[in-house]
């Protein structure tokens, strides 16, 4: 990606040429974004590929194959779908050194993509940290006099290691949590084969109505958010988000065509990990959920609530 390099009294900064020429489409917090999402079907056609800027604090910045800085409303924000993903060029990776967690920044980039797992993307994304001027974001550090840095942030190498400590220990966790998960998974499916059939009153297909929809949120399930199924291939999000969506009752399989699940693949199942009577697992990725495989932590559960939603 063609960059262009900007210099004043300051120091230098990299701006990626995609974001530097075009007008800024809108302004607006993580929390905003999640609300335009869920209220206005047009969100993404009328922002992808638009230059928008997010304000709000660093929940996590982390500078390696991939340099991402994600962005909440504030410090007690911990869903991942009201966040929002800066990917940040990497001719720009030294900029994320002085950057900590609960920091106040704004954030400018290109709008790819939201959805209900992971929030919000910026790719690509430049990062300014609030009540300082652009060139705190850095370009490489050979290039930036030190002064560039806020003067409030000490050297970082002892600040770094503990950070790199932390993932390290998060990724560990992480893959304990997976195996746990697994074992679980397989002691109900274990208990209910051997201590009763199928229940009779399970519906074969998934019944129309009100879904109350939950995520592991480490270290619990959270709830996220609802939606309805509803007569003729439609179903609605909060109610105010429609749909399309299809079911083949061969496979269980739900495909949701358009909406606020627009990409979203539907398992339906009754038993087994996490089922909680009709229960519908959702894959944000296009991909059909696999109950069994390694990688489940990204997968959101809908249970059907024929007496409405209670959180």
């Amino acid at each position: 990606m063609k960059s262009l390099l900007c210099c004043g009294l300051t120091g230098c900064l990299i701006f990626p040429a995609l974001v530097l020429g075009q007008r800024l489409a809108i302004s607006l917090t993580p929390d905003q974004m999640y609300e335009q999402y869920q209220t206005d079907p047009m969100f993404l056609d009328k922002y992808r590929g638009t230059v928008i800027e997010v304000t709000g604090v660093i929940a996590t910045a982390t500078a390696g194959g991939q340099n991402l800085v994600r962005l909440k409303t504030s410090a007690s924000s911990g869903i991942l779908a009201h966040q929002v993903l800066c990917v940040v060029p990497a001719a720009d990776k030294m900029s994320l050194a002085p950057l900590r967690p609960d920091m106040p920044v704004k954030i400018t980039g290109t709008f790819a993509r939201f959805n209900m797992t992971f929030g919000g993307a910026l790719d690509p994304c430049q990062v300014q940290v609030a009540g300082t001027g652009p060139a705190t974001q850095g370009a490489p550090a050979q290039r930036a006099p030190a002064q560039t840095a806020p003067a409030q942030v000490p050297p970082a190498s002892g600040r770094d290691q503990q950070i790199a400590d932390a993932e390290k220990q998060l990724a560990d966790a992480e893959k304990q949590l997976a195996a746990l998960e697994r074992q679980l998974a397989a002691a109900r499916q274990n208990s209910a084969g051997a201590t009763r059939a199928p229940a009779a009153n399970s519906p074969a297909d998934p019944p129309l109505g009100d879904y109350a929809v939950y995520q592991l949120v480490f270290p619990n399930f959270a709830y996220q958010y609802r939606f309805a199924l509803l007569d003729g291939g439609r179903y609605n999000v909060i109610d105010k988000t429609p749909g399309t969506y299809t079911y083949d009752p061969r496979t269980k399989i739900l495909t949701f065509e358009s909406g606020g699940l627009k990409g979203f693949i539907g398992l339906y199942y009754t038993q087994g990990r996490n089922a909680e009577g009709p229960t519908i697992c959702l894959s944000h990725d296009g991909r059909q959920p696999d109950l069994q495989g390694p990688r489940t932590q990204g997968y959101q559960y809908a249970y059907s609530r024929p007496n409405g939603i209670k959180k």
